[in-house]
């Protein structure tokens, strides 16, 4: 029988040391998790700090910009304005040169005056073909709005409209 009681005290002794060892491991790695975890929020809280720094020079960059630009956006707008009338009104004057040159050597007084009837005057009553072969007066005045708009004499552009694609109907 003692070997039994002893058999008895060595198992309840193996059995405390396994319940102590088993308490140890879980202490350990409840130590070690909450360290990991402590490590983790560190972290993130740093990241989480300096991603709201970024973010906030990045917005602070656009503000500046922002204001930068609505300083200098009335500049460039003017400055866009400026250049599209100064090229618009000379386009207008390139297309209107020859016809005000005609109509000043044609009536007396402003070409405006009578620039409101002799419209009326051209206007033909009939659909135009645009596929027909223009008239010679027509085919000048085609010409010289090409040669006003390439900004070359009128001369050079009937050498060009001729080589052109398009033309080469007319021309038949």
């Amino acid at each position: 029988m003692e070997e039994v009681a002893d058999l008895e005290k060595e198992r309840e002794k193996r059995v405390s040391d396994a319940q102590c060892f088993m308490t140890y491991q879980i202490t350990a790695l409840k130590t070690r998790i909450s360290l990991e975890i402590t490590t983790l929020e560190d972290e993130y809280e740093t990241e989480r700090h300096s991603l709201y720094d970024v973010i906030m020079q990045t917005i602070e960059d656009r503000r500046k910009q922002v204001r930068e630009d609505r300083e200098n956006d009335l500049d460039a707008a003017e400055l866009f304005h400026d250049a599209y009338t100064r090229l618009h009104n000379h386009r207008r004057n390139l297309r209107k040169r020859n016809q005000l040159h005609l109509d000043r050597s044609q009536h007396n007084g402003s070409p405006s005056r009578h620039e409101h009837s002799r419209r009326r005057q051209n206007r033909q009553n009939t659909m135009y073909n645009i596929h027909a072969t223009p008239g010679v007066k027509e085919q000048e005045e085609l010409d010289q709005d090409l040669a006003d708009i390439l900004g070359v004499e009128p001369g050079n552009s009937k050498r060009q409209t001729s080589s052109a694609p398009g033309n080469a109907s007319r021309q038949r």
